[in-house]
């Protein structure tokens, strides 16, 4: 936490920069807290889906329809966080309907209900959608609070933190889940259930988030010539169109990897768990070597070397069924 305290990193800040330093140092745990729930809870509803017996079809589902909705729910964001009158209520109320929908799968897996594979693609559109609101409204309040001088700082210890907190934890339900391989379902519902305490734990420190623009240390906004914001415009639409064209190549084949792991390889769970902790790993080690690339070499060249690795990850699953291969397949993954 000394880079949060450090005054020279403070330096210009006003006066109230001292409440906002207790805040920021909460927001540390709390993305601990909360890649413990994206370890136990987000990580595994695919390979829970499977275990209540979803069909590729389901699983498609499962994937892809919580995304087009989230689209949607963050076209409706603002509207949303007005009607609950700003945006630390919105983040506090929908990381509340994240745990229960978090809590409703472990519900789910005791109780087994009939259509349970439909319930649980019910479960993950909302569970998107809430995310779809969090995450803008956290992040303009972030905004405000961090100064541009520490900005950069702070985010890579919280994403590592929360990183690192995420990958022990998977890796740790996926031991669990090993062990009560005889009865998932039950297995599942205590790793959802504690990643619905999780949540409950990074609900209490989102808590501590002030008010919409309460320990704003952002400074004021510099006019933009009317060129420069034409020419950003250009840039920015076809940074869309390449972005909605990866994706669409990615999702063909990415909602069947788990699909492919668990149910055509027949693997563990203890082994699905590290094959992804290795892609979490991989991206970890990598973010500042690609910061660094990015700064000498520019920006576009790290999207075009980053896009011609993502067509190899898929081919190296296919021809090596060997879990060499897919380590391989899933540090490339995690570095693109």
């Amino acid at each position: 936490m000394a880079l949060i305290t450090s005054n020279t990193a403070w330096a210009g800040a006003p006066p109230r920069s001292h409440a906002a330093k207790a805040v920021l140092r909460a927001s540390v745990l709390e993305g601990v807290a909360f890649g413990v729930f994206v370890g136990l809870g987000e990580s595994y509803i695919t390979a829970f889906a499977l275990a209540a017996g979803a069909s590729p079809l389901v699983v498609s589902l499962i994937a892809s329809l919580p995304v087009f909705l989230a689209a949607g729910a963050q076209l409706a964001e603002d509207r949303m966080v007005r009607v609950l009158g700003g945006r630390r209520r919105a983040v506090v109320c929908f990381a509340a309907l994240q745990a229960l929908a978090v809590g409703a799968y472990a519900v789910s897996g005791v109780a087994r209900p009939a259509g349970l594979p439909w319930l649980l693609i019910a479960l993950a559109a909302l569970y998107a959608l809430f995310g779809a609101v969090i995450a803008p409204a956290w992040g303009g309040i972030m905004a405000d609070l961090v100064p541009p001088q520490l900005r950069g700082r702070y985010f890579a210890l919280r994403s590592q933190l929360s990183t690192l907190a995420m990958v022990v934890s998977f890796i740790g339900a996926g031991a669990f889940l090993n062990q009560v391989v005889d009865h998932a379902l039950w297995g599942f519902a205590i790793v959802f259930g504690a990643a619905a305490l999780a949540r409950g734990a990074s609900w209490l420190l989102l808590r501590r988030l002030p008010s919409d623009g309460a320990l704003s240390t952002r400074p004021r906004r510099q006019h933009v010539a009317p060129s420069e914001t034409d020419a950003s415009a250009r840039v920015i639409r076809r940074f869309i169109v390449f972005m909605f064209a990866m994706h669409f190549c990615v999702n063909i084949s990415g909602p069947f990897f788990v699909y492919y792991q668990l149910r055509e390889l027949e693997i563990s769970y203890l082994w699905f768990s590290l094959l992804q902790a290795v892609a979490s790993m991989a991206t970890l080690l990598a973010v500042r070597r690609w910061g660094r690339f990015a700064d000498k070499a520019g920006n576009r060249l790290g999207l075009v070397v980053a896009s011609l690795l993502l067509p190899a990850i898929p081919l190296l699953w296919i021809p090596f069924p060997h879990v060499g291969a897919f380590m391989v397949a899933q540090v490339l993954s995690g570095v693109a």
